[in-house]
């Protein structure tokens, strides 16, 4: 679940609340807990009325929410998965100010797509059953993955949502859950073909006379109801069409054109005065004070994170999660085929979908506590701007920041939230500010922008097909490449991709496989000169997969430039001689550094070739865990390629006290198993090291 959790947290549309962070619960066995974008304020209240902060709406208005909704339904079938749990209770409002169009976002997408064969059990038990379509209720959709399969029952929940929308109420106010699955029955018995639109308007004006005023309003869209609640799923439109006849109604009911959100104006008239300057500060979103847009909430929920929340403390608080003694979790009675009996309720493998809200109260307080004057960003001068405003204070909080360690830096939450602003700023105006992106990478990179930073520097911008710059020929470039053939390496490819960093939640899903053997067949595929599959070139992969998870091309493009820089003739089908000269290179800057050291390797005839080839062949990607290697390759991308030299002599140096004492087993034993390594240390030994050598 995790690794088709991540497929779709990448993705981002106005009109989709934005995924974070899927986490297993540890109190609740087989519980999981998702945590994404949310608003207070739902479409319809829970008293089923419409929300009385939206005000009257008037055609437009609905045509406005209803063409909104049916983008999200299109944008989602187009990357290959079903919202898969679509009504009006997923709507929700986001703040707006005055005379702006309303703007709603779709909550709990995906789910059947995270979840697979698991959520139509959870779905046939949580969801209103005219949402259902026919296929879904009669069990003969296929269980499995195939999202395709659920498109028709999307189409099938928008037309249920469409006559909401546009009567202004929801079927829950007249019929119970057991009055629509009868009538459904019913219905599915004596028709097996046509629109249930018809039968189910006469049901609702015998059972409520009043809807017969308001049923004129379904006029607009009549048709497209008809069409998309057909019994036949193949008959129904599909989401491309069913935008397109969306916003033909709008056009036949004489409606203006809908703009997008997207592009409303965020200038301010400068001949506002001060009183109405502060009111339009007042309403402002709180976050919005600090710089934080809808676009940034991956910022915001980083910095939560760091504030020390956890979800499952806050839900246990709440009494949301309740704990029991795990003797008390087990079966009363197992019989033959271990059928158990006595299982308490909490350990039931379906549980009801419920949405708690987090509390901000932590992160606002300390947002508040920053200095007002670091909420500014200046590029070019910066430096002079700061030493005017603050003397010397500036340097002395840049020395202490460069003492500090870099997972001490990534856990402040002042020092992480100005990073952050300042190179969302730079990565905006790349590649005119890349010389100042270099410099500011050289101090340390924000987690939260160190793919797209990575790409920068490489000369690779990870703009996928949600992005304004999104370089079509480039996408086609990647996915015109044949990596479904049998290729010589597939053999040893499902040997070493399921191996490859395990211990990584993301990297073992199957999707993670699945992902990483794309990427691999594309780059031997791709090459032109002699290029081979070496052991070790999954482990060199992972980081930028893992960074650009659902932007294969920018991943691509990535490592093809990587292994230009770094790794330029290693993957050759002969590649012993780029690798001898390699360590013999390495030899003399071990000799440059610590002689004494280099001295007792050579009486001990400890040859390179002994440890050495997985740490230069991979960039050291095969030997350090992720966590560490991303902190080593923000130095190392920063450097030349002699630079992978001296980070072997910085471990060395690390290790010194073992080695110089160590006989010729000993060493061995040393390598085979390298003790934890202090990053910081290393890749400042190295930088020291390396800026002699020149």
């Amino acid at each position: 679940m995790l690794g088709r959790f991540a497929r779709i947290t990448g993705l981002s549309h106005d009109n989709l609340c934005k995924y974070f962070e899927f986490s297993r619960c540890l109190t609740i066995p087989n519980g999981y807990a998702l945590l994404s974008e949310h608003y207070s304020d739902p479409y319809f209240r829970d008293d089923g009325f419409l929300n009385n902060k939206l005000g009257n709406q008037n055609l437009q208005s609905v045509f406005s929410v209803a063409i909104q909704v049916c983008s999200a339904l299109e944008f989602c079938h187009k990357n290959c998965f079903a919202i898969g749990s679509l009504s009006l209770d997923k709507l929700y409002v986001v703040p707006r100010k005055e005379n702006e169009k309303i703007h709603v976002k779709l909550s709990q997408f995906g789910l059947c797509f995270i979840s697979g064969i698991y959520y139509h059990k959870l779905l046939s038990s949580n969801e209103f059953p005219l949402y259902l379509a026919p296929e879904f209720l009669l069990n003969l959709l296929p269980q499995g993955l195939d999202q395709s399969n659920y498109f028709c029952v999307d189409i099938w929940s928008f037309g249920i949502l469409l006559i909401e929308l546009f009567a202004g109420w929801r079927f829950s106010e007249v019929f119970s859950r057991r009055q629509i699955s009868d009538f459904l029955a019913t219905l599915l018995v004596k028709e097996n073909e046509g629109s249930i639109l018809p039968h189910l308007l006469n049901k609702i004006k015998n059972v409520c006379p009043a809807f017969a005023k308001r049923q004129n309003s379904l006029n607009p869209v009549y048709q497209i109801i008809l069409n998309c609640l057909n019994i036949q799923p193949s008959k129904r439109p599909n989401s491309t069409n069913l935008l397109k006849m969306l916003k033909k109604a709008a056009s036949d009911a004489n409606i203006s054109e809908i703009e997008e959100n997207s592009k409303k104006s965020n200038f301010v008239d400068l001949d506002e005065e001060i009183d109405q300057i502060k009111e339009r500060i007042k309403n402002e979103n709180q976050f919005e004070i600090f710089g934080f847009s809808q676009k940034v909430l991956n910022e915001l929920f980083f910095l939560w994170k760091l504030c020390g929340s956890s979800f499952e403390t806050i839900l246990l608080r709440k009494g949301l999660i309740k704990t029991q003694p795990p003797i008390l979790t087990l079966p009363s009675l197992i019989i033959e085929n271990f059928h158990m009996f006595g299982i308490n309720e909490t350990d039931k493998s379906i549980l009801p979908v419920c949405i708690f809200e987090l509390p901000m109260k932590n992160l606002i307080q300390r947002l508040n506590d920053l200095n007002y004057s670091k909420r500014f960003i200046t590029l070019e001068f910066k430096r002079e701007q700061e030493e005017i405003s603050n003397g010397g204070n500036i340097r002395e909080e840049e020395e202490t920041c460069g003492i500090q360690s870099l997972l001490v830096k990534e856990r402040d939450i002042e020092y992480q939230y100005q990073r952050m602003r300042l190179f969302r700023h730079l990565l905006a105006a790349w590649p005119s500010k890349s010389e100042l992106l270099r410099a500011e990478s050289c101090h340390d990179i924000p987690p939260v922008y160190r793919g797209a930073v990575w790409a920068a520097i490489l000369g690779v911008l990870p703009f996928n097909k949600n992005g304004e710059n999104f370089d079509d020929h480039l996408w086609q470039s990647f996915y015109s490449l044949d990596t479904f053939s049998e290729h010589i390496s597939d053999r040893q490819l499902q040997v070493d991709i399921p191996r490859c960093h395990q211990y990584d939640e993301l990297m073992s899903s199957p999707l993670a496989h699945h992902q990483l053997k794309i990427l691999l067949k594309a780059l031997l595929v791709s090459r032109k000169d002699e290029f081979v599959y070496w052991q070790g070139l999954d482990s060199l992969s992972a980081p930028f997969l893992i960074l650009h998870f659902n932007d294969l091309s920018t991943a691509f493009r990535c490592l093809n430039a990587f292994i230009d820089r770094y790794l330029r003739g290693f993957f050759l089908k002969d590649n012993s001689i780029v690798i001898r000269s390699y360590l013999a290179e390495f030899m003399r800057v071990i000799e440059f550094c610590d002689s004494e050291l280099f001295a007792h390797l050579v009486s001990l005839d400890f040859q390179p070739e002994l440890f050495a080839i997985p740490w230069f062949l991979t960039c050291f990607a095969h030997v350090l865990p992720l966590h560490k290697l991303f902190h080593l390759w923000d130095a190392l991308l920063l450097s030349d390629s002699e630079f992978p030299l001296f980070i072997g002599v910085a471990i060395l140096l690390q290790l010194r006290s073992k080695l110089i004492k160590a006989n010729f087993n000993e060493a061995i034993l040393l390598f085979s198993d390298l003790p934890d390594l202090p990053i910081d240390q290393v890749v400042s030994t190295a930088k020291f090291y390396h800026s002699r050598w020149r």
